[in-house]
């Protein structure tokens, strides 16, 4: 048995987050008062389990995750799919499971997923459709599993589930669900009249895709890293202007969408074993961390990137 765990942290109002978003879905009548809530919900489980029929999802509860999996990043689009099993004695019991009783039985619940659910509209948000949906939590998970053996980002599956019935043609939201499938992400739409098509993409056809007039072949110059095609080269940036305040703190917003710009040219990169330079960004980690505490805050989560850039580049 799977459930569908979504957080039930309050909005301004108090109100329980989740479902008075799926009230904003649009062109779509659903009340958190009325049976169109059920209907939703069942809707929702069924795009889950036709997605992946081995996952078998068959419940959606609201709660607050952080009280029982005290690693979950709090957020108010997150959410876990956990595997419920009844406790045998000797089981592993670590940040990964979370105890209780049911029925005078001892019942562990399993992370088997992490979840994240899109906005319902897209006009007043379309560069960080993504960006802030899944950033910085992306990043504080990426730690906990930098000593593992796998490539991944995370140990378990990245699950978007994306609620916007609406078409969207902005070019920023699409180059971004290309970047988040070229992270891995698990990208399941509950609406399949507004389906976003999926492409396999390499470097080249990324960069001609997405980035076409920052193209002087085979050179490609962007704000945040420059590409030689023909030599098979990445050069990751670190612009100062981008990610500093004026007081000289790191710019939370635009800190998301450095790493939504980086991570995936950096993955493909890898994955077509091209020479990646990422010194500069080390540069400004060294000089951001010895700066006073109050301005060197954010910026453990650039070393965490680091980290991963690291272990991908030289362990293969």
């Amino acid at each position: 048995m799977r459930i569908l765990l979504l957080n039930q942290k309050p909005n301004s109002k108090g109100e329980n987050f989740h479902p008075k978003k799926f009230e904003n879905i649009v062109n779509r009548t659903i009340s958190i008062n009325d049976d169109s809530l059920k209907v939703f919900e069942h809707e929702l489980l069924d795009k889950i389990n036709n997605y992946n029929p081995k996952l078998k999802v068959d419940t959606l509860k609201y709660t607050d995750i952080k009280s029982m999996f005290k690693q979950f990043e709090q957020s108010i689009n997150g959410g876990l799919i956990v595997r419920e099993v009844e406790y045998i004695e000797g089981m592993n019991i670590d940040s990964e499971t979370f105890m209780f009783t049911k029925n005078e039985k001892k019942i562990l619940w399993i992370i088997d997923g992490y979840v994240f659910t899109t906005l319902t509209t897209y006009e007043k948000s379309r560069n960080s459709f993504y960006a802030q949906l899944i950033f910085p939590s992306l990043i504080t998970y990426m730690e906990r599993f930098l000593d593992a053996p796998m490539y991944n980002i995370l140990n378990h599956p990245i699950y978007i589930l994306d609620i916007c019935n609406k078409q969207i043609s902005a070019n920023s939201v699409l180059k971004n669900f290309a970047d988040v499938i070229i992270m891995g992400v698990e990208y399941i739409e509950i609406f399949p009249d507004f389906t976003k098509k999926r492409q396999v993409y390499t470097v080249e056809s990324y960069l001609n895709h997405f980035f076409k007039e920052s193209i002087d072949y085979p050179l490609v110059e962007c704000r945040h890293f420059s590409v030689d095609l023909e030599n098979k080269k990445i050069f990751i940036k670190s612009d100062t202007d981008f990610l500093l305040q004026e007081d000289g703190t790191i710019n939370g917003s635009n800190e998301k969408f450095y790493y939504m710009y980086v991570l995936p040219i950096f993955l493909l990169s890898v994955k077509e074993n091209y020479n990646i330079n990422y010194d500069e960004l080390k540069e400004f980690y060294d000089i951001q961390k010895n700066l006073s505490r109050q301005k060197s805050k954010k910026i453990k989560s650039f070393k965490i990137l680091i980290d991963y850039m690291d272990k991908l580049t030289k362990l293969r």
